[in-house]
């Protein structure tokens, strides 16, 4: 019988990125990290699954190796790819927070400096956690393990790659799927059987199709509509390889084709390929921004636009891939260094009637960047 255990990462990996969190608890001065973001665990200990209202936990001392805690329902799964021993199952029926904080008082932080994550711990568990630690001062430290996340190393930029091809081959079936008389759903599962079959995980995001009016609708998706001549369809996909994802989007126009619909498109492609041509390292994200913004001025202003021109992507769960706070927009102050990995979310729509988008995701590396993905960077008229 073959193991189950299949590690993302060697030890060595893992105990890299400890090292350089435990750096920051040091410049803190915190004494210990809890950890609820589920990418955040599983970038530190490597565990995983696909239930993601399961609660899980990773106590990350200053010093020495993490404690993972769950249920001893959902701990199976550290037999699969956690790299150390130090494991604490609670029942299923416990209280989570309650068995947290006990280990916290077990291990003697609970008179401790401890950084938590905000983001991930709601107002009722925050406020638990606070009635059972009442001696330990709890510090905002939820950008202490993203900070760390947004630089890649050469194993996940191997993972990154790997997506980004199963992505094109997800974008290639899509756009070959549409036609008028067929659906968005069509399309959609074109686009999730290529990448599955190609060896993706259960995804992030999965595919986004949404077609002629409902393409002016952002975040919306596939609903079993059927395509028309003159529809624009809005196409977003991001396969998936041991969690990390390399998002790609793009336009499919059926015939005849709007003119509007042509020229948002375009407008997509010019400001995406100035993108291409400024992420460098040492660019400033503003001044990228900036420019990417004059090639497309005219109608990113007439249109809907979101204002995000790129964020960083990386190890993900559902619902999302962006990993870390990284932007580049108008007012960032980010600088662009080696390693860092950006999906470039270029769109534009007009409010209920179309939409179009162009997108890929970018490697920062010393010498400038790597397209990760890749379809013709125009509109595909079918």
């Amino acid at each position: 019988m073959s193991s189950v255990r299949n590690p993302a990462f060697s030890t060595e990996e893992y105990q890299s990125r400890l090292s350089k969190v435990q750096a920051a608890l040091a410049a803190r001065e915190l004494d210990v990290l809890l950890v609820h973001n589920r990418a955040d665990i599983c970038y530190l200990t490597g565990v995983e699954n696909c239930y993601m209202v399961a609660y899980y936990a990773a106590i990350i001392p200053a010093a020495g190796e993490p404690i993972l805690l769950c249920s001893e329902f959902e701990m199976l799964n550290a037999e699969v790819s956690v790299w150390f021993d130090d494991r604490v199952a609670f029942p299923v029926t416990a209280n989570p927070i309650e068995a947290t904080c006990r280990v916290l008082h077990e291990r003697s932080y609970g008179g401790k400096r401890i950084g938590f994550q905000p983001g991930w711990l709601n107002a009722e568990r925050y406020l638990a956690t606070q009635r059972a630690l009442p001696d330990a001062t709890l510090l905002d430290a939820g950008e202490i393990v993203p900070d760390v996340m947004v630089i890649k190393s050469a194993a996940e930029i191997e993972y990154l790659r790997a997506a980004g091809e199963l992505s094109t081959l997800g974008m290639t079936a899509a756009c070959e799927a549409a036609a008028a008389g067929k659906t968005d759903n069509d399309m959609a599962a074109a686009a999730y059987d290529v990448m599955v079959r190609g060896g993706s995980e259960f995804m992030c995001i999965e595919p986004i199709v949404t077609v002629g009016a409902r393409s002016g609708i952002p975040h919306s998706t596939f609903r079993r509509t059927r395509i028309e001549s003159g529809d624009s369809i809005f196409i977003e996909v991001g396969g998936c390889v041991c969690r990390y994802s390399a998002p790609l989007m793009r336009t499919v126009a059926i015939a005849p084709v709007p003119d509007e619909v042509r020229r948002a498109a375009d407008a997509c492609r010019d400001s995406l390929n100035v993108l291409i041509a400024e992420m460098r390292p040492g660019a400033l994200a503003r001044d990228v921004a900036k420019k990417a913004k004059a090639a497309w001025m005219p109608l990113c202003e007439e249109l809907i636009w979101h204002g995000t021109y790129a964020y960083s992507v990386g190890l993900g769960f559902p619902p999302d891939w962006n990993d870390a706070p990284a932007l580049i927009t108008e007012d960032s102050d980010l600088v662009l260094q080696p390693g860092m990995c950006f999906h470039t979310t270029t769109s534009l729509r007009r409010p209920l009637q179309y939409g179009a988008a162009m997108s890929e995701t970018i490697l920062i590396t010393d010498g400038g960047n790597e397209i990760l993905t890749g379809t013709p960077r125009e509109l595909c008229e079918k």
